[in-house]
């Protein structure tokens, strides 16, 4: 009982280990980073079989109702990463950020 344990808790130290994180971004507007009065919405999606059946539709003109998308990124970490191992990816989530100039015109930095 002892080993199963010991054999559990390794498997599962192995599977943290090995997983890592990735990241992902898209820039809209290459002036995204000069842009001073940003605002993010962030929003964690979640996924059951790896992903079939389940779709997830987002408007984003609605997160940014008085400006314009300039970037967005979307991201796991070496705890969801986990998670997708210890469950074979039957369950996995990725967390998505939006970033929102408020007034891309007037509102740029020379």
């Amino acid at each position: 009982m002892k080993k199963r344990k010991l054999f559990i808790l390794w498997a599962v130290l192995c599977a943290s280990v090995l997983c890592g994180c990735t990241n992902s971004k898209f820039i809209i507007d290459k002036k995204a980073d000069n842009y001073s009065n940003v605002q993010t919405y962030s929003e964690k999606d979640h996924f059951f079989f790896w992903g079939m059946g389940r779709k997830h539709e987002h408007d984003f003109s609605e997160l940014c109702p008085n400006g314009k998308i300039v970037k967005m990124t979307t991201n796991n970490n070496w705890i969801d990463e986990t998670l997708v191992a210890l469950t074979m990816g039957i369950y996995y989530t990725r967390t998505f950020t939006v970033y929102c100039a408020a007034d891309p015109v007037t509102d740029y930095k020379f």
